[in-house]
Parts: structure tokens; sequence; C-alpha cells
């Protein structure tokens, strides 16, 4: 299910309206959360600009949404890229309600096509570790994985196709109105 998107200058939105009704997501729009209590100084003093929840949604966005550009990196490489790209100190301590709006947003995005896109990014990872660590003397071995890598980076390129086709049919559709032929 998409919950955000990413415009073109790298703004992040709501996908639709109703995502702000997500309770989760809600508490991190209001004023409160977004007033500048710790000095900031990022000219949203009021909190009316919403720029900490646009800057951590930013952030939930390219850390755990497979259509971010960071998503096929290792968790740790792809935290330190999210945090920069969103406008977060490396060292920004993630509160308590953006811990509970992730975990929603990781619930939400959870079908079996993700999981498997998820638990095949895993065994990619494993895979490189295991090149990295190997014994010089199993030469044939590694030649031999190293030939059928093509195969798998191919069936991982479909995987990922699949997924984006098989998410991308949420559309919201509102009233009676039905999708077109075209869409």
């Amino acid at each position: 299910m998409r919950l955000f998107k990413l415009t073109d200058n790298w703004q992040i939105e709501l996908e639709r309206p109703t995502v702000a009704a997500i309770p989760e997501f809600e508490v991190m729009l209001r004023l409160n959360y977004n007033k500048n209590i710790s000095g900031r100084g990022d000219g949203d003093n009021k909190g009316q600009l919403r720029k900490r929840a646009k800057k951590e949604f930013l952030y939930i966005y390219f850390m755990y949404d497979y259509r971010s550009e960071y998503y096929p990196m290792d968790e740790q490489s792809r935290d330190s890229q999210s945090r920069e790209s969103a406008g977060l100190d490396p060292k920004y301590k993630i509160s308590e309600e953006m811990q509970v709006a992730i975990q929603r947003y990781i619930d939400m995005q959870d079908t079996k096509a993700i999981r498997l896109l998820k638990s095949a990014y895993k065994a990619i990872d494993k895979v490189q570790t295991y090149f990295n660590n190997v014994e010089s003397d199993k030469a044939a071995e590694i030649l031999s994985n190293i030939a059928k890598l093509g195969s798998t980076v191919e069936g991982l390129r479909k995987l990922l196709e699949q997924v984006q086709k098989d998410e991308g049919t949420d559309q919201a559709i509102r009233g009676n109105q039905e999708l077109g032929r075209n869409e």
C-alpha cells in the first residue's frame, strides 16, 4: 500500500488525504509535535509547516519503502543515507512517536510479495558476504557461483518488477467511479 509519494523536487507528500487520519501518522502531523522545542532554527517555530514530520516521513520512505533508491542497500548504509537525504542529523534520535509510525508503515507495507523481495535482498547480502570471505583455493567453486549470479540478478529484477506491478494497483477510487481501461 502506498502511503507516501516522493515529488520531483525530493519532497514527501501523503499519497492521499486519508493517510493523515491514520493515528500513528496523525500524531506526527500535530502542531505540538512539530514545534521548535529544541532550537532547530528551521523557521518553523510554531510547527505550522510540519517540517519535522516531513523530514521524518522522508526518512521513513527512504528507509522502509521498497520503491526507495536506498532499499537495496544493507540496513546500516540505508539508515545513514536515509538520514542524510531526509536532512536529519546522523545522531538524530528517533522519537517514540516516530518509532510507532515506522512500525505501522512497515505493517501496512507487509504483503507476501514485499516479504519475498526483502528475503531476496537479504539472500543477496549473504552471497556478497560469502564472496568477500571465500578462500582463494576454491577457484572452481567461485567461478561456478559467479556464473550463476547473472540469472540471480535477473530473477531479482523480475521479482521487483512484479512487486511494483502488484503494489501499483492500490489506487484510491472515490464514490461510484471505476478505473478506466488505461489506468
